[in-house]
C-alpha cells in the first residue's frame, strides 16, 4: 500500500508548495484589477498607492483584549518608609501570610487609516485589581503602638486605567 504522507519534512514542504501553486494559479500583470476606492473614501491617496503596487488594508479596525488572573503572592519581606526616610524591614515584628491578588482587564483599540502611511487609533480600557491577606502582630505590644491582633489587608486598584495605584487600607479582621 502506498503512503499518502511523505516521510521527511522537506518532502512535505515540497508537496505543500506544489499543491499551493496548482490551486492558487497565476496572475499576470495585465490581468490586475483596477484599484477601487473604499466606500468611505479612506485612506486618502489609497487608490494612488494601490496603483503603485502597494497593498492597502481596510481603513477601519477594531481589536478587543480581555484578561483575568488570580494569584497567591508570598511576601518574604515588607519594608515601610515614612517622611522621606529609607524603608525599614518589619519582618521582625509582623507576620504576613500569603496574599491573594486578582486582576481583570478589558481593553479595545479602534483605528482609522487616514493616509496609506498614517493610522490613527484610540485605546479604551477597564482595569480592576484587588489584593487580600492577613497581617498578624505577635503577642507583645511593639513600642506601645501595635497591639497583638490580626489585621485584614484589602487593597484595590480603582476601576480605571488613569490611576494604576491605590491606597492600602488596614482594618481589624472580623
Amino acid at each position: 500500500m502506498r503512503k499518502f504522507w511523505p516521510d521527511s519534512t522537506q518532502a512535505l514542504v515540497a508537496h505543500g508548495l506544489l499543491a499551493l501553486s496548482i490551486v492558487s494559479g497565476s496572475a499576470l500583470a495585465g490581468e490586475a484589477a483596477t484599484p477601487e476606492p473604499h466606500w468611505s473614501g479612506l485612506p486618502i491617496w489609497g487608490v494612488e498607492a494601490q496603483a503603485l503596487g502597494y497593498q492597502i488594508p481596510l481603513p477601519f479596525g477594531i481589536g478587543v483584549t480581555a484578561y483575568s488572573a488570580r494569584q497567591p503572592v508570598n511576601i518574604k519581606d515588607l519594608q515601610l518608609g515614612r517622611n522621606g526616610n529609607p524603608p525599614v524591614s518589619v519582618k521582625n515584628f509582623l507576620v504576613i501570610d500569603t496574599v491573594d491578588t486578582s486582576q481583570k482587564n478589558l481593553s479595545a483599540k479602534l483605528d482609522v487609516l487616514v493616509f496609506p502611511f498614517l493610522d490613527v487609533y484610540v485605546l479604551l480600557g477597564y482595569t480592576k485589581g484587588t489584593t487580600q491577606g492577613e497581617i498578624q502582630v505577635p503577642g507583645e505590644t511593639v513600642g506601645g503602638i501595635l497591639d497583638p491582633r490580626v489585621l485584614q489587608l484589602d487593597a484595590a486598584v480603582p476601576e480605571t486605567t488613569a490611576q494604576p495605584l491605590a491606597p492600602i487600607q488596614l482594618a481589624p479582621a472580623r
